[in-house]
């Protein structure tokens, strides 16, 4: 099981996770479902018990999912035998701590961070909205920061789920974006050359970077050509396979009669792996 780590933080200073948390968990579990990108998500375990807070978030997949296959017969669609709003549960475990940390299950399936963000944010006053940004290997980000030379930048985004922020933050980047919007384009290939007389040059690499790499959910390729040192090499940096994780052994982790995963036991060795990367940090 891979899991991620993220920085949180609210837009207002005031405002602490486990207070949104207590109120999230107020809700009657059958009020607490929200949509998000039209599907059903709900925050179903939350404890703030400990110096941790633990959370289940569940996806309802009511379209696609697995068939029913038996030995000698055709396979069956399961999703035409279940009833009104039930579907397929996916499910990822999330820990908080106290000073605006997060360490998420990657679930390919299940709620993402950005899903987790925007639900969160359906509980939140009018204008309040937390961010989850995900930590980028360290060295390899400064790799690339630091290098003698940048010689290119390209980057592949979705230009529907890029957030308005980065949409806006570069006219020629808007007018672009807006451009695939309205033809119904989705992915949108990018290409900058940096060096003397290059256009690249009138932006700022490291901002632009840094802001790209935040916005993960809506990119798809982020590489930057660098020569690290004068007259040396060039290579390619892949910066969004450096996204800093751990590794959870599946040999440590309970399954249930039907060989999923032991909700108790994902969320017991998230907070181990939790622990041991806040001590490294």
């Amino acid at each position: 099981m891979k899991v991620h780590f993220f920085k949180y933080k609210f837009s207002d200073v005031h405002r602490s996770i486990k207070r949104v948390l207590q109120q999230i968990g107020k809700v009657d579990l059958a009020e607490r479902e929200r949509n998000v990108s039209n599907i059903p998500h709900v925050a179903e375990h939350i404890s703030l018990q400990g110096e941790f807070y633990e959370t289940d978030f569940t996806l309802r997949r009511e379209t696609g999912g697995p068939s029913l296959a038996r030995r000698g017969q055709k396979t069956k669609d399961l999703l035409q035998t279940l009833q009104e709003h039930e579907g397929f549960g996916e499910q990822t475990a999330a820990i908080w701590s106290k000073d605006g940390y997060a360490a998420i299950q990657y679930n390919h399936y299940g709620p993402k961070s950005t899903a987790i963000g925007s639900y969160i944010n359906n509980f939140l006053d009018h204008g309040v909205r937390i961010e989850l940004h995900p930590f980028i290997d360290e060295d390899v980000f400064q790799r690339c920061l630091s290098a003698h030379q940048h010689l290119q930048l390209d980057f592949t985004v979705n230009a529907r789920q890029l957030t308005p922020n980065m949409a806006n933050s570069n006219t020629s980047l808007e007018q672009a974006l807006h451009l695939y919007r309205t033809t119904g384009g989705s992915q949108c290939t990018f290409s900058i050359s940096y060096g003397k007389g290059k256009r690249g040059e009138s932006l700022n690499f490291e901002e632009l970077v840094k802001s790209l790499s935040k916005n993960r959910k809506a990119l798809t390729r982020l590489n930057v050509k660098v020569r690290e040192q004068e007259g040396g090499p060039t290579e390619v940096l892949h910066i969004l396979n450096q996204l800093e994780y751990d590794n959870i052994s599946d040999e440590v982790l309970e399954k249930t009669g039907n060989g999923k995963y032991e909700r108790n036991s994902v969320r017991r060795e998230l907070r181990h792996a939790f622990e041991k990367w806040l001590h490294l940090h």
